[in-house]
């Protein structure tokens, strides 16, 4: 890692980052339409097929999680850089628009998958991190922060609505809902991950 370090800061400039990055994004754009794929079953593609929780070609959903969260933040930051760009009619500007499209879109099926995989960590992580982008964003508008407030009152909200009511449909019929509604800081396995 130390060697491949040395040999990306010698022979990529910012071009050729900008083209590793793009083939990290599109390679996750497949993964996760593969989780997608694997938890609806489009398609009926029988090798596809997986236990309880999709994993695409990772093999662990929490592996799975883990990868796509550490993507899915720099996505939408270069969806959100190519989206200021624009200041031409919108024809003028299709390559920019299209750009900022795909990785508007490459960061919402990265986010749809990392929440198919009923993670419970990496969705921690997920709302920690928007939570922290709509408070740290370098411009300074007050909805920004009434945002932040309001998604954290939605995702304490979201993971009490299937502890009332277990009987409730979503609860029921989906095990993302239940996985994610048992988050716990007194649980057994979250006092060791926090340990460790």
């Amino acid at each position: 890692y130390i060697l491949l370090f040395f040999l990306a800061l010698i022979f990529l400039n910012e071009k050729r980052w900008r083209g590793v990055w793009f083939a990290a994004i599109f390679a996750s754009v497949l993964i996760a339409a593969i989780a997608v794929e694997q938890k609806f079953n489009f398609l009926n593609l029988y090798f596809l097929n997986y236990y309880e929780r999709p994993s695409s070609v990772i093999g662990n959903p929490n592996f799975l999680a883990a990868y796509l969260l550490l993507l899915v933040f720099p996505t939408f930051a270069f969806g959100l850089k190519k989206y200021l760009e624009v200041q031409l009619p919108w024809k003028l500007n299709f390559q920019i628009w299209f750009s900022a499209s795909f990785y508007f879109f490459a960061a919402g099926m990265q986010t749809a998958a990392i929440i198919l995989t009923a993670s419970r960590g990496a969705f921690v992580g997920l709302v920690a991190g928007i939570v922290a982008f709509f408070l740290l964003y370098p411009a300074k508008k007050r909805y920004f922060k009434l945002a932040a407030v309001a998604f954290v009152a939605f995702f304490v909200i979201s993971l009490y609505v299937p502890r009332m009511f277990p009987d409730n449909l979503l609860a029921s019929k989906d095990g993302i809902f239940q996985r994610l509604s048992t988050i716990s800081f007194g649980e057994h396995t979250t006092q060791t991950r926090l340990l460790a």
